[in-house]
């Protein structure tokens, strides 16, 4: 199979944990986040970019011999933290498997197979999804016929779009360096102050890119963790057969 440079946002503050311990280093069923996570990428990935925050991440994860590091220092959000990574993609065209930091519960399976859908598809650009009965907090999956069109914010959704069950992991496949032209157009959200990675699919869709998505076949693999009640609730599905 096709390798891909995986990049890993492991920026976040954390806030809502309440903890003095970076969020991706919190423990799900004794193994910190990050490295189940890396653990699930690593045979699908020649190379590691971290985006993190903390001096303290950096440390746990640099005996990775495939491990890059790219600092974010201030928190403008996902399409800024992602767009640190530009100066790693030097070396002509690339494709890129990008994960958030706080999804532990993906498994290695669904990221193999996610990954080959997007080649045997042939896409410009893939989401990994999910189809969930509350959607609430997380962005809409909007499609025109087979293929996607845009991400809606919760916070910019219509009803109509709140409606969708469909929703947005954060994990995406697309190709460097065209991708970085994108990031470009991206404005910065006027209700949160931030540039938001899932802007760059209506962007991309309107320049005539081919987006397509893969559900994952348990929406509990790509749920994410912001609270301690999150995390007590993973912990508990870990044990789990997913």
């Amino acid at each position: 199979m096709q390798k891909v440079v995986t990049v890993i946002l492991a920026a976040g503050k954390g806030v809502r944990m309440k903890s003095k311990i970076p969020k991706v280093l919190q423990k799900v069923n004794g193994i910190p986040m990050i490295d189940r996570i890396t653990n699930a990428i690593s045979p699908f990935s020649k190379k590691i970019i971290y985006v993190i925050g903390k001096k303290e991440i950096k440390k746990h994860l640099k005996k990775n011999k495939k491990s890059v590091f790219v600092f974010q220092r201030k928190k403008l959000g996902t399409a800024h933290a992602f767009g640190k990574t530009k100066q790693a993609f030097k070396e002509g065209k690339e494709s890129i498997l990008l994960l958030p930091g706080d999804i532990p519960l993906v498994r290695r399976k669904t990221i193999e197979t996610f990954v080959r859908f997007h080649f045997r598809e042939k896409n410009d650009l893939t989401i990994l999804t999910a189809t969930v009965a509350n959607p609430s907090g997380y962005g809409r999956i909007i499609k025109r016929g087979k293929y996607v069109v845009a991400v809606r914010e919760e916070l910019d959704a219509n009803a109509r779009e709140k409606k969708i069950k469909k929703i947005n992991s954060g994990c995406y496949i697309f190709t460097a360096p065209e991708i970085f032209k994108l990031l470009k157009k991206i404005r910065k959200n006027p209700l949160k102050g931030e540039y938001y990675l899932t802007d760059i699919i209506e962007i991309a869709a309107k320049s005539g890119l081919k987006i397509g998505e893969f559900s994952a076949p348990n929406p509990k693999e790509v749920s994410g963790v912001n609270t301690k009640r999150q995390l007590a609730e993973i912990n508990k599905n870990s044990g789990r057969k997913l």
